[in-house]
């Protein structure tokens, strides 16, 4: 019987989850030297500086509450998370690319996100905090 080939994904999720469950934090300055890192194997290096440029804008900032968003914002915001374009976001969720650009707009207003890569990693955190799903 052949193993199951291991990415270098699979091993980041589950050193993830395996800290998440331990409740096991990091500080913002582990979090920016593990980003840094991993632009050594990441292909989409571009993105990784985008993420640490954002971590660092966002730092000693209190984290957006999105609680203060209505369920279908969660629902986008979480898709952002995992890497979904406006109009991949609306095919998933029926609706229509200006209707999905329209809840990224006002999720931005409601967590007073100015940049559109400030966003994309607050999706993320968002996504590792919680337990949402679509």
């Amino acid at each position: 019987m052949q193993k199951p080939i291991v990415t270098a994904k699979d091993e980041l999720i589950h050193l993830i989850s395996d800290l998440k469950r331990r409740n096991i934090h990091i500080n913002t300055a582990e979090l920016i030297t593990i980003l840094v890192k991993l632009k050594d194997i990441f292909k989409n290096k571009r993105l990784i500086d985008v993420i640490i440029n954002a971590v660092k804008l966002l730092m000693g900032r209190p984290f957006p509450n999105p609680k203060k968003l209505t369920p279908r914002e969660q629902q986008v915001l979480f898709l952002i998370g995992e890497g979904l374009r406006t109009s991949d976001i609306a095919l998933k969720l029926n609706i229509s690319t200006s209707t999905a650009e329209t809840h990224r707009k006002n999720i931005r207003k409601k967590l007073k996100i100015q940049a559109k890569d400030h966003l994309i990693v607050v999706a993320l955190i968002y996504n590792l905090t919680t337990s949402h799903s679509v």
